[in-house]
């Protein structure tokens, strides 16, 4: 027979299992939705690989966010899903700033939450404060190819190369066989550009190409 404490201590651990079981089934709800909504409304668009109807359209996965955050405004996963849509859209649209600061505020240690904020930062000219944010992206997820590229894209643009070819490298490195082919072809992208553009950088004056006004 067991003791007292023994089925004490199985009780607790059962109850700690189901409430994991009941998180698991919230957080991945809403990318499921995501899902099969982007997968509805991918007709017709071209992704970054050139296989047509792989990617979504971005207008409609942003309604998708929009309606998802607006059903559930006390849910850190909706609002992050809202921010990740937000990071990947580049348009200038009202609010934008206020849903990535929520989902900052609800998820503090999320990296999309971050990432996004980052973004959104440097995209309003707080740099500095954009290269700290990730930073503590970094410190939360540093499995994650998608922090290393917006990193390396920050870094990059303050002419910090060597650290942005180290991070390009390392969200080359970090990708997954379970990577989509647009994350896969954005990374390799950035990689590629980064180090021309650096390489020009640090070329000497009379080795640089001339800087033509028509391309």
């Amino acid at each position: 027979m067991r003791s007292r404490s023994a089925v004490a201590s199985s009780r607790r651990t059962s109850r700690s299992r189901r409430r994991s079981s009941s998180s698991l089934a919230v957080s991945s709800s809403i990318p499921s939705v995501a899902a099969r909504a982007s997968s509805s409304a991918s007709s017709g668009t071209s992704s970054s690989s050139g296989s047509p109807g792989s990617s979504p359209d971005p207008r409609a996965r942003l309604s998708l966010a929009e309606s998802i955050a607006r059903a559930h405004p006390d849910s850190p996963e909706a609002a992050v899903f809202l921010a990740a849509t937000l990071r990947e859209d580049d348009r200038d649209l009202p609010g934008r700033g206020e849903a990535i600061a929520r989902a900052v505020a609800l998820a503090p240690e999320d990296p999309d939450a971050l990432t996004a904020s980052a973004v959104e930062q440097a995209r309003t000219g707080q740099v500095p404060a954009a290269l700290r944010t990730v930073e503590r992206a970094v410190a939360v997820a540093p499995w994650s190819p998608i922090v290393f590229r917006v990193q390396a894209n920050l870094l990059a643009s303050v002419g910090r190369c060597d650290e942005a070819l180290d991070s390009a490298r390392r969200a080359q490195g970090l990708l997954s066989h379970r990577a989509s082919s647009e994350l896969v072809a954005a990374v390799d992208r950035d990689l590629q550009l980064i180090t021309r553009r650096c390489s020009r950088a640090q070329a000497p004056a009379s080795e640089r190409s001339p800087v033509r006004a028509n391309p």
